[in-house]
């Protein structure tokens, strides 16, 4: 499975991104919104899921967008994912705490929201696996 990973901490997303190498995913890992939906535009048809931070510049692909400093990024490149490509998988993997954005992305279809915080590597693993099989079947 080929996942797409946008977040702007390379560093700190590196024993995320290694175990899911590790569990036989391929990953594409982008730190800038511009290249993630450039590679996004490509690669469509071989990329099977996202995994998307909120906290993030907005890069030129939503500089026209209110993203609240960064606060949204995550948010408005998630809508226009999921204008092109409304069945994708999608894991929101953030440090956002707001209630109110978990709920919003967990009543979404074919996605799931973590915060950073509460999953291991390991965990965000399963999840993908467990959200990749269950979208599979519908």
């Amino acid at each position: 499975m080929t996942i797409l990973f946008v977040d702007d901490e390379s560093r700190e997303m590196d024993s995320f991104r290694l175990e899911l190498v590790m569990t036989g995913h391929e990953v594409a890992f982008k730190t800038k919104t511009d290249d993630a939906w450039k590679y996004f535009e490509e690669n469509l048809t071989g990329i099977d899921m996202l995994i998307l931070d909120i906290m993030m510049p907005s890069g030129s692909l939503l500089n026209d967008e209110d993203t609240e400093n960064g606060l949204r990024t995550g948010i408005l490149f998630f809508q226009k994912l999921r204008e092109k490509e409304p069945r994708m998988p999608v894991v929101i993997l953030t440090n956002v705490s707001d209630k109110s954005v978990a709920d919003w992305f967990n009543d979404q279809p074919r996605c799931v929201f973590l915060r950073k915080e509460d999953v291991f590597p390991f965990q965000l693993a399963e999840k993908v696996d467990e959200l990749f099989q269950s979208t599979k079947r519908q």
